[in-house]
């Protein structure tokens, strides 16, 4: 994909965002351009990339996945939140973003991307048996074990067999 690159609506003749996800200061000195500078980004502890703008001394910081949105997408007025098809927070590209509605955005982080996120739980039985359970309380209940325990065997934070002894060392 070629990179195109647009001038951002409130931050005009200053700043520009492009398909792929960047962001490039493009100043004027002297009425000459500069040469466009691309900005460092950072990543918020909610796992979205954002970028510091600045307009008149006041700077604001802007999602990027929004603003690609925002300059490359058609938005219909009842869309508000931008989607990452693939999951990945940080894939700004333009053909990895799509408008949604906030039901949307929700029903495709609940069904889609969860598939995956379960936590696998594996045990050894007393007889080497290897056994692999995404659900704690069924698994303890079947086998007659602690659900407390089991959970902090499966955390690293306990050691132990059914009878409360330590496992034989290898």
């Amino acid at each position: 994909m070629m990179e195109e690159w647009r001038s951002i609506a409130e931050f005009e003749g200053s700043y520009e965002v492009s398909n792929l996800g960047r962001v490039r200061r493009i100043r004027l000195v002297r009425g000459a351009p500069k040469v466009p500078f691309i900005l460092s980004t950072w990543t918020s502890n909610s796992g979205y990339v954002q970028v510091k703008l600045k307009n008149n001394g006041r700077s604001s910081n802007k999602y990027i996945h929004r603003l690609v949105a925002y300059h490359f997408l058609d938005k219909k007025s009842d869309l508000t939140e931008v989607n990452h098809l693939d999951g990945n927070k940080t894939n700004n590209k333009v053909d990895n973003l799509e408008w949604v509605s906030k039901s949307q955005n929700q029903l495709h982080k609940n069904r889609v991307l969860r598939l995956n996120q379960y936590k696998v739980h594996v045990f050894l039985s007393p007889e080497g048996v290897r056994h692999e359970t995404t659900n704690l309380s069924e698994f303890s209940e079947k086998h007659g074990l602690n659900r407390q325990s089991m959970g902090r065997v499966s955390s690293g934070r306990e050691i132990t067999t059914k009878d409360g002894d330590e496992p034989p060392k290898h």
